[in-house]
């Protein structure tokens, strides 16, 4: 996740998300009668990092329940996963109910996992042509299966090149027509290089990256994830949907990435009880993240059964801009080279 605040943030970056973020750093919250319900009545939808809990545990949860209930009632009628055969029962068992029909709603049907075949398929004729001992393979949300019909088509490239062939590979893209010729980006110096495009026939987006192998067992870990907590797969999709709403689904204009969320969804799950129900997740994870966790001082490790570290320990050394006190840190276990030094997640 980027903050805000950061120098050396380019402009394009400066997007809906970086709007949001930059808010959340700024409110001042000094009221005591400043709570949940004036935030969703009174604009932000958010919680500011620096917001003091007025409500004991009990009343925050009734409030909690009660947004929700009314959000519930004043959409159903305009939920396509809702039909006016059914009717959801008020409260937890009603939300949960809702999460697992809107799961089904949204998981991939076999035509769409055709239809992204094929894009994969012609992004890697493109590819053969250009370097036929060139591997390809695809990893992220299509490989583990959590993808939304709006989210993207991760693929690496492997192969030996003194410098990494990104604008060979765009320029062989829009010559053969595979890319939108405006959608295509070249970002060369982001920290893993990219290129970002839409593809022409069905304006799916697609994210090339050359040589990097943590995607591939970062994917595989994601799959044995979901064996272990079920109830993963419908709770990051609709988190996933939540910050697509909000435009902060995107780490390239200031949101955070698929990678992510769903390392802090299973980081969550790793530390709570299995015995409740997915509304009971859903509101948790809000409150873990919107209004407990300590970003300042703490960092997220899901390896060896999941745990958390002192941010200060690790970053020692480090640049000074991992020092910024709202920046969320998670360890990324696949990289290579740093068994030791957490590699902090954008």
């Amino acid at each position: 996740m980027m903050d805000p605040r950061i120098g050396w943030i380019q402009p394009e970056q400066k997007g809906p998300a970086y709007t949001t973020w930059s808010d959340i750093m700024i409110q001042d919250v000094t009221s005591p009668s400043t709570n949940l319900e004036n935030l969703r009545a009174g604009r932000p939808d958010y919680i500011p990092l620096n917001h003091k809990n007025t409500f004991s545990d009990a009343k925050e949860t009734t409030a909690l329940n009660n947004l929700i209930n009314a959000d519930k009632k004043s959409f159903e009628n305009r939920t396509p996963w809702w039909s006016k055969e059914k009717s959801y029962p008020d409260g937890p068992v009603g939300l949960h109910e809702e999460i697992l029909d809107f799961h089904n709603f949204m998981k991939p049907r076999p035509a769409e996992h055709r239809m992204r075949q094929e894009v994969i398929s012609r992004v890697q004729e493109v590819i053969k042509q250009l370097w036929p001992t060139a591997e390809v393979e695809v990893y992220g949300s299509f490989r583990t299966g959590l993808y939304l019909p709006t989210s993207d088509i991760d693929i690496v490239v492997f192969g030996k090149w003194e410098r990494l062939p990104l604008w060979t590979l765009e320029q062989a893209l829009t010559a053969n027509k595979i890319a939108e010729v405006s959608s295509i980006k070249v970002l060369d110096k982001a920290s893993v290089p990219i290129i970002k495009m839409t593809d022409q026939k069905t304006s799916v987006k697609v994210d090339i990256s050359f040589n990097v192998p943590a995607g591939l067992k970062a994917a595989d870990f994601i799959k044995d994830q979901i064996e272990i907590f079920p109830c993963l797969e419908p709770l990051v999709l609709v988190l996933k949907q939540f910050l697509l709403q909000r435009d902060l689904n995107e780490v390239f204009t200031g949101g955070i990435s698929s990678y992510c969320l769903i390392l802090m969804t299973i980081s969550f799950l790793q530390n709570t009880s299995f015995k409740k129900i997915l509304e009971c997740f859903l509101i948790e994870f809000f409150e873990l993240y919107g209004k407990h966790f300590n970003y300042t001082n703490v960092g997220i490790r899901v390896k060896d059964g999941g745990t958390y570290f002192c941010k200060h320990e690790v970053m020692l050394g480090m640049n000074d801009v991992y020092n910024q006190p709202a920046l969320l840190c998670i360890e990324d276990p696949f990289t290579p080279g740093k068994q030791n030094i957490p590699y902090f997640l954008e």
